[in-house]
């Protein structure tokens, strides 16, 4: 970011097409690593997304697959 701000060099990122792509896309991404099934899609552009586990799992199974874990460095 500094080197973008002294060189007065503008930095445009648009998420939209990320979150609706229907298999590289973050919800996509995201219900795969969750083991999701998706069901439906909603909302404006259809970013939203229904899905439903593909198995039953306790609140702490399905929690333990959400937990967040910070990048380290190398």
């Amino acid at each position: 970011m500094r080197t973008l701000i002294q060189n007065d060099i503008n930095l445009f990122a648009y998420h939209l097409p990320l979150d609706s792509h229907p298999d590289f896309g973050n919800n996509a991404q995201l219900g795969a690593r969750l083991s999701l099934i998706a069901d439906g899609r909603f909302a404006d552009q259809d970013l939203g997304w229904v899905a439903m586990l593909g198995m039953p799992l306790s609140l702490e199974e399905l929690t333990s697959r959400v937990v967040y874990e910070p990048h380290r460095d190398a």
